[in-house]
């Protein structure tokens, strides 16, 4: 199913723009307890749920809707398409858009990363790395292999909450910073145009319903539907697709 829809589509562009805004000033972060990164990781583990809750889940299957709009092109663009993402805890990922005739699809068998659409199939040495550590079932255990070399620089402040900010040595920082919310020890964003919302309750873990990714002419929202954990996954469906 292939789906348009101008009208929420602009409000969430207008939406997704003012909080890049909000979190590019970054003035006025309150005082923050100084933690270590590993005391700060901590916390986001016990904030989602847990060590032991996290750890029971090995598999994880989300259904849900993205929607893309790209306003400042010569002809703006408004698209919203089905999606369903399957990840296993030994680093396979695989995202579908379900839409009617070929669809796109991109995917990780533990090692090569890959991606297909109409213009062919290709592999790849990352993909969506931020996607896949979110929906990962044992992301928030593994945040030093997904950002490895983090640093702790300090408190910052985004829509009215202070966060801890820690930057990685191996990737962009304006890209891939991590903010912790002070208060609730939750990941709120990601570099200056991820963010990390709506957090709801799935099998004793918290996991975030929406994504709101900013960037220069419009935004990309993940809004998931849906979140069964422990589905039986096949290997299979994470290899590359055959030509």
């Amino acid at each position: 199913m292939f789906i348009r829809s101008r009208s929420v589509i602009a409000s969430l562009s207008i939406v997704a723009v003012c909080a890049c805004i909000a979190m590019a000033s970054g003035v006025g972060a309150k005082d923050a307890p100084d933690l270590t990164v590993n005391q700060i990781l901590d916390r986001y583990v016990q904030a989602v749920g847990g060590e032991e809750a996290v750890n029971n889940i090995t598999s994880r299957v989300c259904m849900g809707k993205v929607t893309t709009d790209l306003t400042e092109r010569q002809n703006p663009v408004y698209e919203s398409a089905l999606f369903r993402i399957s990840a296993k805890t030994t680093g396979k990922h695989l995202f579908e858009e379900l839409v009617d005739g070929p669809s796109a699809s991109s995917g990780c068998d533990g090692k090569i990363h890959w991606k297909a659409d109409q213009c062919g199939i290709m592999s790849s040495d990352e993909g969506n790395l931020k996607l896949e550590f979110l929906t990962d079932p044992h992301g928030p255990l593994r945040v030093h292999d997904y950002f490895a070399g983090l640093t702790h620089k300090g408190a910052y402040e985004i829509n009215g909450k202070t966060t801890y900010r820690l930057e990685p040595s191996h990737l962009k920082p304006e890209y891939y910073t991590l903010y912790f919310d002070v208060e609730s020890g939750l990941l709120v964003a990601i570099g200056y145009h991820w963010y990390v919302e709506d957090y709801r309750e799935v099998d004793g873990v918290l996991f975030p319903f929406k994504i709101a990714a900013g960037r220069k002419g419009g935004s990309t929202i993940y809004q998931f539907e849906s979140v069964k954990n422990n589905v039986p996954l096949e290997d299979g469906i994470f290899k590359i697709p055959s030509r």
